[in-house]
């Protein structure tokens, strides 16, 4: 099977023909496999799926794509990602057992292979979380109370460095996203995923958002999943949204209790779009490409590797490759 990559590029609506990304690939040997778009401000934003045509993927080979997708002088940028299953490390805080127990399901169903899950130790969620990392084969890591402040800082992210992790998701309360060392938001800019008990920017600032939310007597509530970065406690990009009616919800509890699969589903497709390469960054908004799951994965896979799939369009590769100035990396 040949190497799968997946093209994303951002570049002025109109400018260039739709066509130019997949025929830039194309100038270089590779098989498109699908194009999805986006149209968003003026800008238009592509994610193209490819087939390397020996298979090789590397830095070089990445440069050269990006270089050919990008116009010349032009206000384009272009950034090639390699598929391959991401590594994720789950911070657990208070509330974070659900949302840890849904990641793993997710990972098992064919998501991110979680590599890695930290908490406090004596923490309840922790407490239960240790035994259901066990039956999933993730090396599950109980801090010790002492751990806090710098010292307890350096040693979670010695931990994940040591896990090799992509992305860091954060499955707790407010306060688990709230208590990030700057060090960790820097050195995991736009690579941390947490998750809020409201629509933000709706009772951000609020320690119970279902409790605040029931006071304010509101008729929609739900769930955001979002980056966490170092400007600003979940000030990130919104990644996604779970919502549903609050009619029938006779109290801040029962808000809660129905909030917790919203938040869980919310936290699921964010860290899914993440590793599957389906967002693209545009200072603050985040535009996320259709698809996702195990459907969407089979489709990105190579045509030979799915039963009755007819193989991808193939041109063989020019004597030159084509001359084009590369922009800056897209976030």
């Amino acid at each position: 099977m040949g190497g799968i990559g997946r093209l994303l590029v951002d570049r002025v609506d109109g400018r260039w023909a739709e066509s130019a990304a997949p025929d830039a690939l194309r100038s270089l040997g590779c098989a498109v496999h699908r194009v999805a778009s986006i149209r968003d401000g003026g800008r238009l934003l592509q994610r193209t799926v490819f087939e390397a045509s020996d298979g090789y993927v590397g830095s070089d080979l990445a440069e050269a794509i990006e270089a050919a997708a990008c116009e010349p002088g032009g206000d384009t940028a272009a950034r090639v990602a390699w598929a391959r299953r991401k590594r994720a490390g789950v911070l657990l805080g208070r509330g974070g057992g659900a949302l840890l127990a849904a990641l793993l399901d997710d990972a098992a169903a064919g998501g991110c292979e979680i590599v890695a899950a930290l908490s406090s130790d004596g923490d309840d969620d922790g407490a239960a979380a240790a035994p259901l990392c066990a039956a999933h084969n993730v090396p599950f890591y109980a801090l010790a109370a002492e751990a806090t402040g710098g010292a307890g800082d350096d040693l979670r992210r010695r931990l994940l460095r040591s896990s090799r992790v992509d992305v860091v998701v954060v499955a707790g309360d407010a306060a688990a996203t709230r208590s990030l060392p700057p060090a960790l938001l820097y050195e995991y800019d736009r690579r941390i995923i947490g998750v809020a008990g409201s629509l933000l920017p709706a009772f951000e600032s609020d320690a119970d958002p279902y409790e605040a939310a029931f006071a304010r007597g509101v008729r929609v509530f739900g769930s955001t999943a979002f980056y966490e970065t170092p400007d600003g406690a979940r000030g990130g990009p919104i990644l996604a949204t779970r919502a549903a009616p609050a009619a029938g919800h006779a109290t801040a509890a029962d808000l809660a209790r129905a909030g917790a699969a919203l938040e869980a589903g919310a936290l699921v497709d964010a860290v899914r779009a993440h590793c599957e390469d389906r967002v693209l960054l545009r200072g603050r908004r985040a535009a996320l490409f259709p698809g996702g799951g195990r459907a969407d994965r089979d489709r990105d896979a190579a045509p030979e590797d799915r039963p009755g799939a007819v193989a991808a369009d193939r041109r063989p590769p020019p004597r030159r490759r084509a001359a084009a100035a590369r922009a800056g990396p897209l976030a």
